[in-house]
């Protein structure tokens, strides 16, 4: 199997090294100018942000599911005891679909109480068997017609990475609970401003009044994050999509606009701060480290 060549994955190292200085600058920024910025930007029912923010749920989702996809059909071809393959594809086929639901179900809560999305939950239920069954398709049928003996390693390290991001991410909004500017802007009672390094500790009173736990979750973006990983979702496609791996400087560039279209739109929307998705980028560029570096010529 031809891995990531030699000049590519220098390419890769080095836009990876000026996006860890870039998101440490915009953090280092949003130290000082989180609020004085949000406060420029927020424009709560922007199509352009809205749009963006939609768009933003996919590099996790997509790639995840299409790579879970493949997975199954690996397991259905194995040594293993039958009962055992059908069990283990069982189970790649409902995570992408539970996948595909966190992200559909994040739509209503993109932005603030201006650009909700209100979805009933059959629609949620629909939509997201739709996109997680639909990308599990693409990745079986990927893996059907894939001979290379190390797909499934490969494919488990690109799944392993996009997890971890989310990880992170989730981590960290449980340790900071900080609230989203538009809380802020709205003047919701007992929300102010909270620069990102304190972690908020009046959560819990305040969801037990009635605002909604999502308020609490601005630091770090995961927005931010999920786009952040396409560098990690790309790589698991080449590894089905072999037309793919010559490709990783549009790649690069693709996913740079997007990272920077996203997030500008969360600012946009109040929905987070600058050192919110500097942090987010941070956490998935750090992570995305592990692809150069494993891949092999």
């Amino acid at each position: 199997m031809t891995g990531i060549g030699g000049q590519d994955r220098s390419l890769i190292l080095k836009t990876l090294c000026a996006c860890v200085v870039l998101c440490v600058a915009g953090l280092c920024a949003g130290t000082f100018f989180d609020l004085q910025i949000s406060q420029t930007l927020y424009q709560p029912t922007n199509p352009f942000a809205i749009f963006f923010s939609v768009v933003g749920l996919l590099p996790l989702t997509i790639p995840a599911c299409i790579l879970l996809g493949a997975l199954a059909q690996r397991q259905m071809v194995g040594s293993k005891p039958v009962a055992l393959r059908v069990l283990l594809a069982v189970v790649c086929v409902a995570f992408a679909c539970v996948i595909a639901y966190l992200a559909v179900k994040s739509l209503p809560t993109i932005g603030g109480p201006e650009s909700s999305i209100l979805l009933p939950g059959i629609a949620l239920v629909a939509i997201s068997l739709v996109l997680g069954l639909g990308c599990v398709a693409v990745g079986f049928a990927c893996a059907r017609n894939n001979d290379e003996a190390d797909l499934v390693r490969r494919a488990l390290l690109a799944f392993v990475l996009l997890i971890l991001s989310y990880a992170l991410i989730e981590l960290g909004k449980g340790i900071m609970h900080r609230p989203r500017y538009y809380a802020v802007a709205t003047g919701i009672e007992g929300i102010s401003f909270q620069p990102w390094y304190k972690p908020f500790t009046g959560y819990k009173e305040l969801i037990e009044k009635g605002v909604a736990n999502e308020v609490f979750k601005s630091f770090p973006s995961g927005h931010a994050a999920q786009i952040g990983t396409f560098v990690t979702g790309f790589y698991g496609l080449t590894v089905l999509i072999p037309s793919l791996r010559n490709k990783w400087r549009v790649a690069v560039v693709v996913g740079l606009v997007l990272v920077l279209a996203v997030c500008v739109s969360r600012m946009i929307l109040g929905a987070h701060y600058l050192s919110d998705v500097s942090v987010g980028v941070l956490i998935s560029t750090l992570v995305a480290f592990a692809i150069p570096s494993r891949a092999k010529e």
